[in-house]
C-alpha cells in the first residue's frame, strides 16, 4: 500500500440506536440513565465494530451513514444525532478513531434513510 492508498471500511450496527431527545430525555432524568443508556449502545456497537475488523484511522476519516429505521415514526435528524454520537463515541473506545473531534471525524460524505425489516445503522468510513 502506498501513502496515497485510500482506506474504506464498513460498519454494520445490528440494532436502531436511542435518538437525541431520547439521549436527552435520559440525562434531564438522571446520569445515571443516559450512563446506562450509553453503556447499552457501547455493548452492541463495540461488538459489531471488532466483528467488522475496522483498521485504525489514525489520520481520521470521512463517514458515511445509512439508518435503517422498521418505520417512519422516529424524525430523521433525532435518529442520526443520537445514532452517531454513540457509535462515534465507541470508535473512540475501541480505537479506531482518535478522536470523536474535528481532528477525528473530517466530515460527513452522506446520510440517507431506509425503511426495512431490518433496523440498524451502516456506517462507511473513508481515510482522507
Amino acid at each position: 500500500m502506498t501513502k496515497d492508498d485510500k482506506i474504506t471500511a464498513t460498519l454494520w450496527v445490528p440494532t436502531a440506536l436511542p435518538g437525541l431527545n431520547e439521549l436527552l430525555a435520559l440525562k434531564s432524568k438522571d446520569k445515571g440513565s443516559y450512563d446506562r443508556a450509553k453503556k447499552a449502545a457501547h455493548a452492541v456497537v463495540a461488538p459489531a465494530i471488532f466483528e467488522a475488523s475496522l483498521p485504525s484511522f489514525i489520520k481520521g476519516a470521512y463517514l458515511s451513514y445509512v439508518l435503517v429505521e422498521k418505520n417512519r415514526r422516529r424524525d430523521p435528524g433525532n435518529v442520526f444525532a443520537g445514532a452517531s454520537k454513540l457509535i462515534e463515541d465507541s470508535l473512540v473506545t475501541c480505537r479506531v478513531l482518535t478522536t470523536d473531534g474535528w481532528k477525528g471525524v473530517l466530515g460527513y460524505r452522506s446520510i440517507a434513510w431506509q425503511v426495512g425489516d431490518l433496523p440498524g445503522v451502516r456506517v462507511i468510513l473513508e481515510s482522507p
